[in-house]
């Protein structure tokens, strides 16, 4: 796969792979938009190309699990919050999405074809850290009972410059998952927001009468370190065949 360079303001699609799990028995993938959340102003478009170079994938099976994203990024430009969409959820609903963030299901996002790095907040240091692995999970839940959703993105893309000219690489790709009531989208520091619950406790789920917000926010940062030869390499590192490249 050759790298490909951008002029600063190029737009630039955000693909997204199917919705998985690594429970164990096995639990079946899923098409993204089998759940009800934002949708591809593009349509549900399939694209082979975005896994060209992970040769351990079946090409027949791999225009089968590929979409256009919700999501969208202008080359060495940030953004603050963008709201994608607001979904009024019935009951049903919640409990499928509930039931799925039991499960531990989550997906993976793609740039220039470079798949997410999600980013955790260690519960003893409180610091983010960079998983390679395991994808970006739905939402999350406690031994309460209650389940919450993520519903913003908060996504980093880092770009290195070329060697000759003004023009751009995607070297980095960082997704951090937040889960923010609508009415806390527009506070200054998203770490403050309450968490946008979908069930309460075990049996209980509330009504949202006026729907939940998907939103996300993107930062541009230069990385003057990581090149598009070893942009991979964190990739590598864990083992090609344990990072969900789908």
């Amino acid at each position: 796969m050759k790298p490909t360079s951008f002029k600063e303001g190029d737009y630039v699609d955000i693909h997204v792979g199917q919705l998985f799990s690594l429970v164990i028995g096995g639990a079946l993938p899923y098409d993204f938009y089998s759940v009800r959340w934002c949708d591809s102003v593009k349509g549900h478009q399939y694209d082979s190309s975005i896994l060209a170079e992970n040769k351990t994938v079946p090409e027949e099976e791999i225009n089968e699990r590929v979409h256009e994203s919700p999501y969208s990024y202008r080359v060495g430009k940030s953004a603050d919050v963008e709201v994608l969409c607001n979904r009024i959820f019935s009951r049903e609903e919640q409990e499928t999405f509930t039931r799925m963030i039991v499960d531990l299901y989550r997906y993976q996002l793609f740039i220039d074809g470079l798949p997410s790095a999600a980013m955790t907040k260690n519960k003893l240091t409180g610091k983010l850290e960079a998983n390679y692995k395991e994808g970006i999970y739905m939402g999350d839940f406690d031994l309460e009972g209650k389940a919450w959703i993520y519903n913003h993105l908060s996504i980093t893309v880092k770009t290195h410059k070329v060697t000759q000219g003004d023009e751009l690489r995607i070297v980095g790709f960082e997704v951090e998952p937040k889960s923010i009531r609508s009415e806390d989208i527009g506070i200054k520091n998203l770490d403050d927001a309450r968490p946008q619950y979908i069930r309460t406790n075990w049996s209980e789920y509330p009504v949202i009468k006026d729907g939940i917000l998907f939103s996300y926010s993107i930062k541009t940062v230069m990385d003057e370190t990581t090149t598009w030869q070893s942009r991979m390499d964190h990739y590598y590192a864990i083992g090609k065949h344990d990072v969900h490249l789908w």
